[in-house]
């Protein structure tokens, strides 16, 4: 088993909930409302008609707990398949899920044919790229998805787009949004719209200055050892995160990016 699946059946073994997706440090409070916030932001996009409402087939990379696969369903969509590189995620999305399909995957590795027929509306790979560290696995899994789209097909995806540099890490690597938005045009998309989907809730990802990463961590440490301040501090940041989302475009933490495919691959 490589290590990045070691490391997410190891999350999922010991941490419940969306703690073993989010920001497993801060607890069950702090992450019910960092997810909170994502899905006020997921709702807006299809208010707004960046995303389909109602759409016929749904493919959930990276499913996880199933948060957003669950908002698919809840907006009408006919047919959802998830994925996850982790065997017990996918084991528990299929017991708590009714109706969906399942597959054990790794994006950064072959497709199986069935996913990559065209014959989706929709993929959506929420908090899942970043963490493939190697430039051509990113770029293998930007072309898979492509081929798992049928023609003028949505694919949305969260990213931190970093104005600068890059950033590796343990289990993931921040990448530079020249480069993010140069591989979605070559793998066939045409962006709608780029979006905060965080900015006091989750860690600094965009901009990485010491003074704001210092006050982030600041004012989130006592989550560790005291649960109601998950409760408070989430809280107060999910009120200010929807207070800024609708009013600037901009963010230190990670961005929602919405895309069209507008073109087959060479195979």
């Amino acid at each position: 088993m490589d290590t990045l699946r070691s490391y997410w059946e190891d999350r999922f073994e010991k941490q419940p909930g969306l703690t073993a997706v989010g920001i497993k440090k801060l607890g069950k409070a702090y992450n019910y409302w960092l997810y909170r916030f994502q899905g006020f932001v997921f709702d807006s996009l299809i208010s707004e008609k960046f995303l389909p409402l109602q759409a016929q087939k749904v493919l959930d990379l990276g499913a996880g707990t199933g948060f957003f696969s669950k908002k698919w369903i809840q907006h009408g969509a006919k047919s959802v398949v998830v994925t996850d590189i982790s065997d017990r995620a996918i084991a528990t999305l299929l017991l708590n899920l009714s109706g969906v399909k399942g597959h054990q995957l790794d994006i950064a590795q072959e497709w199986p044919a069935e996913l990559k027929n065209k014959s989706f509306d929709v993929v959506s790979a929420m908090a899942v790229l970043f963490h493939l560290k190697e430039d051509e696995q990113y770029i293998h899994a930007l072309r898979s998805i492509n081929q798992s789209l049928q023609m003028g097909g949505t694919f949305i995806f969260s990213e931190n787009l970093l104005y600068s540099g890059e950033r590796v890490l343990e289990h993931m690597k921040c990448r530079e949004r020249v480069w993010i938005l140069k591989q979605l045009q070559e793998s066939g998309f045409e962006i709608l719209c780029i979006r905060p989907i965080a900015f006091f809730l989750n860690a600094p990802g965009s901009l990485q200055t010491s003074c704001y990463t210092f006050f982030w961590k600041a004012t989130v440490a006592p989550c560790v050892i005291l649960p109601f301040w998950g409760h408070m501090i989430g809280a107060l940041y999910f009120m200010l995160d929807r207070w800024l989302w609708k009013r600037i475009a901009r963010t230190p933490s990670s961005y929602v990016l919405c895309c069209r495919k507008m073109r087959e691959l060479p195979t």
